[in-house]
């Protein structure tokens, strides 16, 4: 016979169940499902050695933390503990038989210890605390998963291997992105999808424009969307033929981009030929040169010494008259082509050499003159492929910003200014107030040109920020507000610049997902902070020094800058 704490849980269990006490404390065989409602157990009792057959248990609004006392109960397919104060998932390792789990209104932060419930079909739990879907790859059989109202933020990854999942609850959580939602496209026997279920409040992404379109486009299995019935053909066919619209649209976006990059990739190309041929031109000329004055070296090889010079010069002029006119044409050329370099080297003697020495010093400068030349040219195809390299990353960024706006229906957009735009005006304006001279002379720097203002549209940031704007006004703590005057004129322009040596942080991905947390951030950069400034020369210190240590090492340099 059972006593104390345990005795008196088997009698109110039974007495709410209406079993028998005596065969209970037997072991009764016959007691398959037990409820136990709103009579203050303190905690779960071993359950085996009394129903050893036990296929349903149903525990709610009791005070109970842990998750114990189901040990043996292999036979248990349907637990029910709601409205409790559990905050571990554990204790399950026997209830292998297991096909429905409801824990919801429970203090669970993270899903874990379910691997072993293979048989699984049906999960609950919602009304929780947990931040990320995880745990769950075993659950192969999943055909029913509630995991609302919590605090998820994405989805992911996290449900690749439930490929059996029908019904799919979601609403209640701080989910953004259209973008995410698309990774449910492979659970094909996905039926229902809820996001924002009228028990519970909307995602934050249901807000966001053309969210049915795009669900509907990228996720038509699905037959129920927030309990209302999409499954009308009629309706499929008009979010494809919207959908194609703007495919259409965003391949001509694409292709103008391809077009205009490959037209400035073909100008820059014979831009490119046409420096080439010059500098090879100029290589033909000298090594002409240098061929004559071989052979004139191979006529006059018996060098001619200072003492015959005397006696020969007179035979030297009618014999050399041509040759020196064509040495005097070739000085001419060098000295055209080097402007501040000098054919022949200062160290020569005001003593003239002799003929053949005078031969072999021009033949050694020209020499060194091809060899410069020869440089010219491999440095102007570096400096070719640098400028081709940039522009087809500028096509990429381009092409990636479209696909942006494509895959998120419009919520996140890239607007190119223009001159004429007023907030083209106000922003270079804004760049051109905060530029001071004295603070970048230092760097050689005196002026500020702006070529491109790009403004990012982003719903959701939109009205995530207008939700604080209104709850900080609410609180009164900013007392501007409360005297009727537009944010707007409140607001302090603040400047930031990626991290140089940081190459996953571009704009694009912070448009789309936001600045890095502080630890990731700390991570990156090794500052635990988001480095915000309303000084440009704070905020773009770090950049010019970057630029300055790679230049150091980079000599690819434009060979036609002065």
């Amino acid at each position: 016979m059972a006593t104390g704490e345990i005795g008196e849980i088997l009698r109110e269990m039974c007495i709410c169940n209406g079993l028998s006490l005596k065969k209970v404390e037997q072991g009764d065989p016959t007691a398959k499902e037990i409820e136990m409602f709103f009579f203050g157990v303190p905690r779960l009792i071993p359950l085996s050695p009394y129903t050893p057959n036990l296929q349903t248990l149903c525990i709610t609004g009791q005070q109970v933390e842990v998750i114990e006392g189901l040990q043996g109960l292999r036979n248990l397919k349907n637990l029910w503990i709601c409205e409790c104060n559990v905050k571990v998932i554990n204790g399950l390792q026997d209830c292998v038989n297991l096909q429905k789990l409801y824990l919801h209104s429970n203090q669970i932060e993270q899903i874990q210890n379910l691997n072993k419930l293979v048989k699984l079909e049906v999960l609950w739990l919602n009304e929780n605390l947990i931040t990320q879907i995880e745990g769950i790859s075993e659950l192969e059989h999943l055909k029913e998963f509630n995991i609302a109202q919590n605090r998820i933020t994405e989805i992911g990854d996290t449900v690749t291997t439930n490929t059996m999942i029908e019904n799919f609850n979601l609403s209640g959580n701080l989910i953004r992105s259209l973008q995410d939602i698309t990774n449910l496209s492979h659970l094909k026997n996905l039926r229902i999808l809820s996001l924002k279920d009228p028990q519970y409040s909307a995602n934050p992404v249901c807000s966001l424009c053309n969210y049915s379109t795009h669900i509907l486009y990228h996720l038509p299995q699905i037959k129920r969307l927030d309990l209302l019935d999409i499954s009308s053909k009629q309706l499929q066919e008009m979010v494809e033929a919207t959908v194609a619209k703007k495919k259409i649209y965003y391949n001509m976006c694409t292709k103008t981009i391809q077009r205009k990059s490959y037209t400035l990739l073909t100008l820059v190309e014979e831009e490119k030929e046409k420096l080439a041929a010059n500098l090879r031109q100029r290589i033909r000329t000298i090594s002409h040169y240098l061929s004559d004055i071989d052979r004139e070296i191979d006529e006059n090889n018996p060098p001619i010494t200072s003492e015959d010079e005397s006696n020969d010069e007179i035979s030297d002029k009618k014999d050399g008259e041509s040759q020196e006119s064509s040495i005097r044409e070739s000085e001419s050329e060098i000295e055209e082509d080097c402007n501040s370099k000098q054919v022949e080297s200062n160290d020569v003697s005001s003593v003239e050499l002799p003929w053949t020495q005078r031969l072999r010093h021009k033949h050694a400068k020209l020499s060194e003159r091809i060899e410069w030349w020869n440089e010219k040219i491999i440095q102007l195809d570096r400096y070719y492929d640098k400028v081709c390299k940039s522009i087809t990353q500028e096509r990429q960024e381009k092409i990636k910003m479209h696909m942006i706006e494509f895959e998120t229906g419009g919520n996140i957009r890239f607007e190119e200014g223009n001159p004429s735009d007023i907030w083209y005006s106000s922003c270079r304006d804004l760049l051109l107030s905060r530029f001071c001279a004295s603070d970048y002379m230092k760097y050689g720097i005196n002026g500020l040109i702006v070529h491109r203002v790009t403004k990012i549209h982003n719903r959701y940031l939109q009205s995530r920020f207008d939700e604080r704007l209104v709850k900080v006004s609410e609180r009164g703590e900013i007392p501007e507000l409360t005297k009727g005057s537009s944010y707007k004129q409140l607001l302090e322009f603040l400047f930031y610049t990626r991290h140089p040596t940081v190459t996953n942080n571009d704009i694009t991905s912070i448009a789309q997902h936001g600045f890095p947390d502080a630890s990731m951030q700390k991570k990156q950069t090794k500052i635990e902070a988001v480095p915000f400034t309303n000084s440009l020369n704070l905020c773009d210190t770090p950049r010019i020094h970057f630029l300055q240590q790679t230049a150091a090492k980079d000599d690819s340099e434009c060979p036609f800058r002065t």
